[in-house]
């Protein structure tokens, strides 16, 4: 799964999403990555999309991907 500009979405991404809202990717359901906290047991029913953590809004599902996900940074 790839961001707009075609980079690739990884675990622990930091985005903004639209408004002033941030977050962590914590699942990518296409690419089947589950972080640790976020386990597929948990999450598998899940079919498309993403899992996001704000600190804004909590947990957000982003079925689509658009151009309002914008990466900030990569895990270190």
């Amino acid at each position: 799964m790839n961001y707009q500009t075609g980079e690739m979405i990884d675990l622990d991404d930091y985005v903004e999403l639209s408004g002033d809202m941030t977050g962590i990717i914590v699942i990518i359901v296409e690419d089947s990555k589950y972080s640790k906290s976020y386990p597929k047991e948990e999450w598998g029913y899940l079919e498309r999309g993403l899992l996001i953590l704000s600190n804004q809004a909590g947990l957000i599902h982003i079925p689509e991907i658009s151009g309002n996900i914008k990466l900030i940074s990569k895990e270190k």
